[in-house]
């Protein structure tokens, strides 16, 4: 069976906390020989996933035509008009999801980073990872349109530790393997807003919690 080889690559450093509803799965054999030979991949899904991203409006998408090219009158305002049901429809889909979540695993907490997530297990749960075993990591990342992000991962420290709210917990790190270019976006752009997050909840500590 091939050894396992880290992912080679540049690297941001960025680290962020936060509590996710996280969900390990052992992977088997066959599943663990797959993820060392690059076969089993990362994967998002999601509205995310489904719609792509929101962050350019009708207004901003038609600006980026040229000038003789851009939808003006009737159909500039069909457009929005389309661009408002979907927006309605993705937002009765998320209330949907918002009700079939509340009775998914209850959030953990959780350092993330593009290389690795290191979450604290309760003592009392059923999963304790060991150094060396493989999981399939699964979690709920916050923000709007919902998007899950699974990825193989191994063990590379496991230990029970106090956390920074001085409960015990069974502190494992996973790092990541076979995230490919299109969820890595998906998980930078968790990193990028949480930490911006973090930076404004320091600077202005009275504007409470996160998004």
């Amino acid at each position: 069976m091939p050894e396992h080889e880290d992912r080679q690559r540049d690297d941001t450093g960025l680290e962020v906390q936060d509590h996710l509803p996280l969900q390990l799965t052992r992977l088997d054999e066959n599943q663990v020989s797959a993820a060392q030979q690059g076969n089993l991949a990362a994967a998002t899904s999601g509205l995310r996933a489904a719609l792509g991203s929101r962050d350019a409006t009708v207004e901003e998408l038609a600006r980026s035509y040229p000038p003789d090219q851009r939808p003006q009158g009737a159909v500039f305002e069909a457009l929005r008009l389309v661009d408002t049901k979907l927006d309605h429809i993705r937002h009765l889909l998320e209330d949907q999801l918002a009700r079939q979540e509340r009775e998914g695993p209850e959030p953990l907490p959780v350092r993330v980073s593009l290389e690795a997530f290191r979450a604290g297990l309760p003592l009392n749960g059923e999963v304790h990872p060991e150094r060396g075993e493989w999981y399939w990591v699964d979690c709920r990342l916050p923000g709007s349109p919902r998007v899950h992000f699974g990825a193989p991962a191994h063990v590379t420290e496991a230990e029970r530790a106090a956390g920074e709210q001085g409960e015990d917990r069974y502190w494992v790190t996973l790092a990541l393997a076979n995230v490919t270019e299109s969820e890595e976006k998906v998980l930078s752009e968790y990193i990028f807003r949480r930490h911006r997050q973090e930076v404004r909840q320091k600077r202005h500590p009275e504007e409470g919690g996160p998004d």
